[in-house]
């Protein structure tokens, strides 16, 4: 499918399936059951990701959303996919005060900001209009050169908002908009999402790019990315003064600040 942005005609999408063998092999064997899934017995079924991309002139294509998939099928669109695989849905992001050479110190520190989104229902209530809201946001301080701020903040996330004896007994999708290269590694815990703390058993990583719309991930993502920045913002015009006498709690070198914090839509049901 073809878009416009900006008046301008966009390259076609293509939403493709891919997954990578566990052992090199000459050929695969591809079996389609009745109801529309496809398996291939060949594949480390951990490394199945559905993807939607669109081509570039001279440029590898731009991926804008990728989620784990539990089979080759396209038989469900991206939505419907998520449904199955997960039963509730967030989204984080986190911006970063930055010139060209990296983060920039602002008023001597420097400052992050990151935005938590959630879906209030479950998966398998949503509706035709799936609706979202911010849950909380965070100030950021000297997280320090050997710490990404971006996964800092999934930090956040997951140990403040969704490591409750409800939730870790659902599947959750968390929506990123980073690293993903390492998304199939950090999803089988081969590797840690943050420092040496590995993703719970119940999560898994969702790409979305936050600069187009293929899917809701995509505009959950932008909502986090406008408020984090509209956050940076406010903190460039006025200071982060106000915010320094606020109860702060600190995660490794980094000082962590809740600027604000909305009832939790991940509730018991």
């Amino acid at each position: 499918m073809s878009r416009k942005r900006n008046g301008e005609q966009e390259l076609p999408r293509t939403e493709w399936t891919y997954g990578h063998a566990t052992q090199k092999t000459s050929r695969l064997t591809i079996t389609l059951d009745p109801s529309g899934q496809i398996y291939i017995p060949e594949i480390d079924p951990t490394t199945i990701r559905r993807q939607i991309t669109h081509t570039r002139t001279n440029k590898d294509d731009k991926v804008l959303f990728s989620s784990p998939a539990d089979d080759f099928g396209q038989m469900l669109d991206s939505t419907e996919q998520l449904k199955s695989k997960f039963d509730f849905i967030l989204a984080v992001d986190t911006n970063t005060i930055r010139d060209k050479n990296g983060p920039m110190r602002f008023n001597g520190y420097t400052a992050s900001a990151c935005t938590i989104v959630t879906i209030n229902e479950p998966t398998q209530e949503w509706g035709t209009e799936i609706r979202f809201q911010p849950l909380a946001s965070y100030l950021i301080l000297d997280a320090g050169e050997k710490v990404q701020a971006e996964q800092l903040g999934w930090h956040l996330a997951l140990t403040r908002h969704t490591n409750t004896a409800f939730l870790r007994s659902k599947r959750l999708g968390m929506i990123v908009d980073c690293e993903l290269g390492k998304h199939i590694d950090i999803n089988s815990q081969a590797e840690p999402y943050h420092g040496d703390h590995l993703l719970p058993d119940n999560t898994k990583l969702i790409y979305a790019s936050s600069d187009r719309s293929a899917t809701f991930a995509n505009s959950m993502l932008k909502c986090c990315d406008n408020i984090a920045g509209q956050m940076l913002d406010h903190f460039k015009r006025l200071g982060i003064e106000s915010a320094l006498s606020a109860t702060r709690f600190q995660i490794d070198t980094a000082r962590c600040f809740s600027i604000c914090h909305i009832s939790n839509p991940l509730k018991q049901r």
